[in-house]
């Protein structure tokens, strides 16, 4: 019995001995950062992955709702504004046209033709000082008083070749060909729009729709050897740059493709007759001796 007790002695004092210790060293436990425990990092790294994942979710869902949504909204209703701002501008044009065309309908016929004299002066001084726009506008007022005024549609095309607008101005040139079908400007007009497209063959049946109509206008014969020239056909190139010289036989320009065409025809008789004219003509060409040199190779 008594060692019943001296052993329960033992145990409570032990006991209150580990309770002491144990209160001790309490402070340096609560002290130790339970993030660097495993678990706790662990549980750390889920929280910031998921974070992440959330705001790229965010990100990308925005990112989508503006390109399929807010994107094309703005492009339509900006399409739309412009829209409206240009049928109001047309309409405003339209309405001065009007008002000055009603300003003079009621003009005795001599009046309305010097009118339209003046407007077409005015356009043409405006399309030389590449003031194109208003040059367009002055030509559609014209148009607009005599809706058959071929000098207006004319210089209209020649507007819109300067604006690069080859389309409209191939239609005005069309449309003056059925007012009148031998218009050679009209006929010059589309076949300079088919060389600029490097369009030979056009080019070709334009000039020779030209040449039918009149035979003495050596730029005409010039820029149809030029087009034969690029189709190869060089004996017809010859006979043409002969024409253009025949015409003017002193331009510098002319003789230099003509004796160009001789050599290649291998026509030397010819080629030291232009020779001796072009070098009359432009003493300083610098292919002179070059020239020569090729003759004398025939």
């Amino acid at each position: 019995m008594l060692l019943f007790f001296i052993i329960l002695a033992v145990a409570l004092i032990s006991l209150v001995l580990l309770i002491i210790l144990i209160s001790k060293k309490l402070p340096q436990l609560s002290a130790v950062d339970l993030s660097l425990l495993p678990q706790e990092k662990n549980q750390e790294v889920k929280a910031d992955i998921m974070e992440q994942r959330l705001k790229r979710k965010i990100t990308a869902t925005s990112q989508k709702f503006s390109k399929s949504y807010l994107i094309p909204f703005w492009s339509f209703v900006w399409a739309k504004i412009k829209r409206l701002y240009f049928k109001i501008t047309e309409l405003e044009k339209h309405y001065r046209r009007q008002a000055k065309i009603s300003s003079v309908v009621n003009l005795k016929k001599e009046n309305l033709v010097n009118l339209i004299k003046e407007k077409n002066n005015l356009a043409t001084d405006l399309f030389n000082q590449q003031k194109y726009k208003e040059a367009e506008e002055s030509y559609i007022e014209i148009i607009a008083l005599d809706s058959k005024n071929v000098e207006a549609y004319l210089g209209l095309a020649k507007v819109y070749l300067a604006l690069e607008d080859t389309d409209h101005a191939k239609e005005l040139y069309q449309y003056v060909l059925r007012i009148d079908e031998k218009n050679n400007l009209a006929l010059a007009g589309l076949a300079e729009i088919e060389t600029n497209l490097s369009d030979w063959a056009g080019a070709k049946g334009v000039y020779e729709k030209i040449l039918a109509n009149t035979k003495d206008n050596a730029e005409y014969y010039f820029d149809y050897g030029y087009v034969l020239e690029q189709l190869g056909e060089h004996p017809q190139a010859l006979e043409a740059y002969q024409k253009a010289v025949d015409l003017k036989p002193n331009d510098p320009r002319y003789l230099d493709y003509l004796l160009k065409e001789s050599i290649i025809n291998k026509k030397k008789y010819l080629a030291y007759k232009i020779f001796d004219q072009l070098k009359e003509a432009n003493p300083e060409n610098q292919k002179i001796d070059e020239f020569k040199k090729m003759i004398e190779e025939i």
